[in-house]
């Protein structure tokens, strides 16, 4: 029999670091309309400036444009694919919408995802 029983147990700290990641940020005040206010109709370039704050590469980023308006989600124009945005840079995609039809406020989200899986 042991003459202590309380002196069976310890407990250490082990910490984890987390491996480099990306980090992707992709704000409303990153995309921009060209023109700004256009007329039903008239072809509108949507730009997206993605920031990669994370301490790794992003690598094959795909890029959608989506009008999210009245919680649909339809796509404008093809799914693009940025090679590379190195850690503390960015990169920009863009495309044309097409605004026949779309007459007063739409919302436009931009997805940006390093993992394809959009």
């Amino acid at each position: 029999m042991e003459s202590d029983e309380t002196d069976n147990r310890a407990t250490a700290i082990l910490s984890v670091t987390p491996a480099d990641a990306p980090n992707l940020v992709v704000s409303a005040g990153n995309i921009g309309f060209l023109p700004n206010e256009p007329t039903d109709g008239e072809a509108v370039t949507l730009t997206v400036t993605i920031l990669n704050v994370g301490n790794a590469p992003a690598n094959a980023v795909l890029v959608q444009f989506v009008d999210v308006t009245d919680g649909g989600a339809e796509p404008i124009g093809a799914k693009q694919t940025i090679t590379s945005i190195a850690p503390g840079e960015s990169a920009s995609a863009f495309v044309v919408y097409d605004t026949t039809g779309k007459v007063g406020e739409r919302r436009i989200r931009v997805v940006a995802d390093p993992h394809q899986i959009i």
